[in-house]
């Protein structure tokens, strides 16, 4: 009888050789190798993994790099850290007008939205002024990470997701194109619209259903100093009716400017004098104050909605705070390095470049991910960090997923994709009542066709690890 359970807890407690047969042939369908596809499964209160395949090996991982960021935010700045930008007078406010610039201080708060900067300059109206003489002044050396550009990763500089991270970054740097076919005709316009920029609209009406309709426009920016056009090009299918596009077309520096001048305008405020960069001088008077909302918050629509230049911002500020005196690439690498080698989780692991996964760069093991994962279920933050992923078939990225499973509603999964990429990782409350781990990243040029791949794999988690 004991031999019996020596056995019965040997094979229960032992990881797979191989991948389940519905794993297997999911692979197959999509063209995949099974060498590909490296998989990590462990319930959260065993002593080792369940299945492993290709746990070791360095792999890209994509946006569930995002969980590595977002935990150590949790973990090393604690749920309630807000970011604070503030307005500040450059010289005498006298008789409604402010005789100097109007500085802005940026804080790296990742998600500073257009209304939220109207508020704090309708505080300045409140205050009687009018006038600005001495044109915008930004403050932005709390990271000092270089710009790349923003075409840097895919060529797609224009795309929201590939906005790069600033200490002074506003509205997410974007314009929201809004695309408007009428009469046969297809018209756009500019939110906020700003007049140093106008619109070529060559866009032609197409037939055919709407399908990827954002391919179909093609965005060309020109110009110089306060004058810029944005050509649009291509066709849009009139099926497609109204939509919207975020499109980040100007300079981060120049965007600001562009934003505050016209929401000033707005407010009935002239703001006279054009846009510089510098450090707030001492003798600046605080005018107004915007506090964040707390990390707990934040983290939501970073992992939910895998959001890009949000996960950048918390993965500088994480350098700015901790290791300083400003935020960039090493400074924030040696603090996630450092954090990894408290936690006890195998630093040389991991390699970080962004922190949000929109890299070539980034680096780490589907067990490294999963045994990060085993070490949030076992902290303070636990329920902060699990409840800021994506629900299976409810929402964020994967509210699209899997709604016909039993497995809706009972995982938290946090995916990933670039060229050549697909991922998931995080929770799955199986139908026992058990929690597992769950980790599953594909680096094969077919990896856009492993969706089906990686969802079986996570139904399997579900219902199949505890029959076999």
């Amino acid at each position: 009888m004991r031999v019996f359970l020596i056995l019965l807890w040997f094979f229960a407690s032992t990881a797979w050789a191989a991948l389940p047969v519905d794993v297997q042939k999911a692979l197959r369908a999509a063209n995949i190798p099974a060498a590909h596809l490296s998989v990590w499964v462990q319930q959260v209160d065993a002593p080792r993994p369940r299945l492993q395949n290709g746990a070791q090996a360095p792999v890209q991982p994509a946006s569930v790099m995002k969980l590595s960021t977002t935990y150590a935010a949790l973990d090393l700045l604690g749920p309630a850290h807000t970011w604070k930008t503030r307005l500040l007078a450059g010289g005498e406010v006298r008789n409604g007008v402010l005789n100097g610039p109007l500085w802005l201080q940026g804080s790296g708060d990742p998600r500073l939205a257009l209304e939220e900067v109207w508020l704090m300059l309708r505080q300045l109206r409140l205050q009687g002024i009018e006038r600005i003489r001495g044109g915008l002044a930004i403050d932005d050396s709390l990271f000092s990470e270089p710009q790349a550009g923003s075409a840097a990763f895919d060529g797609q500089g224009y795309r929201a997701y590939n906005v790069e991270p600033d200490a002074a970054l506003l509205n997410f740097n974007v314009f929201r194109l809004s695309v408007l076919p009428q009469g046969g005709k297809v018209n756009v316009r500019l939110d906020p619209g700003w007049p140093g920029l106008t619109v070529d609209n060559r866009l032609q009406p197409g037939q055919g259903e709407c399908g990827e309709w954002d391919d179909g426009i093609h965005v060309e920016v020109d110009g110089q100093g306060m004058r810029w056009v944005v050509r649009l090009t291509g066709q849009y299918p009139l099926s497609c009716g109204p939509k919207e596009l975020p499109l980040s077309l100007l300079p981060h520096r120049l965007y600001d400017y562009a934003l505050i001048s016209t929401l000033w305008s707005e407010l009935g405020g002239r703001l006279e004098g054009g846009v510089s960069e510098g450090r707030v001088p001492d003798t600046a008077t605080v005018l107004a104050e915007h506090e964040s909302e707390p990390l707990a918050v934040l983290v939501r629509d970073i992992n939910k909605f895998s959001n890009n230049v949000m996960a950048r911002q918390v993965f500088l500020t994480l350098g700015a705070e901790l290791a300083g005196p400003t935020g960039n690439r090493e400074t924030a690498s040696a603090v996630l390095q450092d954090w990894l080698n408290k936690k006890g989780l195998d630093p040389a692991v991991w390699v970080f470049d962004n922190g949000c996964g929109l890299s070539r760069q980034e680096q780490t093991s589907a067990e490294a991910l999963g045994k990060l994962l085993l070490s949030a279920y076992h902290s303070p933050v636990f329920s902060e960090f699990e409840s800021s992923l994506p629900i299976v078939a409810v929402d964020g990225t994967m509210k699209k997923r899997l709604t016909d499973g039993e497995i809706a509603g009972h995982a938290h999964i946090k995916t990933g994709y670039i060229m050549g990429v697909r991922s998931v990782a995080g929770y799955v409350f199986d139908k026992n009542g058990k929690r597992w781990v769950v980790v599953g990243i594909l680096n094969d040029p077919r990896a856009i066709n492993g969706k089906g791949v990686l969802d079986t794999l996570l139904e399997w988690v579900y219902g199949g690890v505890s029959r076999h």
